[in-house]
């Protein structure tokens, strides 16, 4: 048996070897914190909650390359919710699924913003490294071919001059 609190400490639940969660003083917490007619209003909620978790979000990003957002979505996800925390004004989040992710447009970036200059830098360099990668691999593809027709060219006649 485990006991979380609340950042106040005044805020506490037991969570049972079950997994199930007395859920009465959360509820409690809720309904002080925004009054329990509020406490499933979408608006509300997205008032309470957008900041922190964009907040996490840029916290935990600025620590991932944009590729390991793709292929450590775990380590991603399990550093969001610590830095969210577990207790949300009397609400508890016990996960988060991260839907959707993509790189903003450079033209959304501002060149005069040092923290922009620096995401136009590495999206530039990026970009520029997996096409000169793409135009490596296409002309490599392009060569293979022609290569073995020249050594076809050449071993045919030795292969024809054996057999006679």
């Amino acid at each position: 048996m485990t006991q979380t609190r609340g950042e106040k400490g005044s805020r506490t639940g037991r969570r049972l070897a079950g997994g199930s969660v007395h859920r009465g003083l959360f509820f409690l917490a809720v309904a002080e914190t925004i009054g329990p007619r509020r406490a499933s209003e979408q608006d509300k909620l997205e008032e309470l909650f957008e900041a922190r978790f964009s907040e996490a979000l840029k916290t935990v990003g600025k620590n991932f390359k944009f590729v390991r957002l793709y292929t450590e979505r775990g380590q991603f996800k399990e550093q969001i919710l610590r830095v969210i925390g577990t207790d949300l004004n009397g609400y508890v989040l016990d996960d988060c699924a991260i839907d959707h992710r993509e790189q903003n447009p450079l033209e959304r970036f501002n060149p005069n913003n040092i923290l922009d200059a620096e995401g136009i830098k590495k999206i530039t360099q990026l970009t520029a490294l997996e096409k000169v990668q793409e135009n490596q691999f296409t002309r490599e593809k392009e060569k293979t071919p022609k290569k073995q027709d020249v050594e076809a060219q050449e071993v045919i006649p030795e292969l024809e001059k054996q057999r006679v």
